[in-house]
C-alpha cells in the first residue's frame, strides 16, 4: 500500500510522527512555519525545509 501523508511541523514532534509512515514505504510532506521557533535544530527535519 502506498499513499501520501501530510504533517504539519517539523520540529522534534512532527519529525517523529514522519518517522512511521516513511519506513512504512508512504510519501510525507511536512509543512511549517517561515520561522519557526525550533529548539532542536540538527535533529529534527526542521533543517531540511
Amino acid at each position: 500500500m502506498s499513499g501520501l501523508v501530510l504533517i504539519l511541523g517539523a520540529g522534534d514532534m512532527g519529525s517523529a510522527v514522519a518517522h512511521a509512515p516513511l519506513g512504512a514505504g508512504w510519501a510525507a510532506a511536512m509543512h511549517d512555519d517561515p520561522a519557526p521557533p525550533h529548539l532542536r535544530l540538527l535533529m529534527a527535519f526542521a533543517d531540511a525545509l
